[in-house]
């Protein structure tokens, strides 16, 4: 799980700088409107193609419980937060490093 190689603990290193900027980022101007979307978009940028994948399947997930039960996914920085390490740990656990 965690690379064995020096280029790859510096690609990790990197990749989770990154990540740790997003959150950040995405922190600091959570009450700028449409920086969620922002936050997202880097995300999934940082992700690919696994986070690709489960972004899909939550997509799926809130249409369902939109046209089903009528409830909507609320948008900002909270939920994006709570989203945040299920994405990491899915980089993680693909062995993209």
């Amino acid at each position: 799980m965690f690379p064995r190689s020096s280029i790859g603990r510096i690609l990790a290193g990197l990749w989770l700088a990154a990540c740790l900027a997003v959150l950040v980022d995405g922190f600091i101007e959570r009450n700028i409107p449409e920086s969620d979307i922002t936050f997202a978009i880097l995300i999934l940028f940082l992700t690919f193609p696994a986070g690709w994948v489960f972004a899909g399947i939550i997509s799926v997930l809130f249409k369902f419980l939109y046209d089903s039960y009528g409830i909507t996914a609320p948008g900002g920085f909270w939920p994006n937060l709570i989203l945040w390490p299920f994405f990491g740990r899915l980089v993680i656990h693909s062995g993209s490093f």
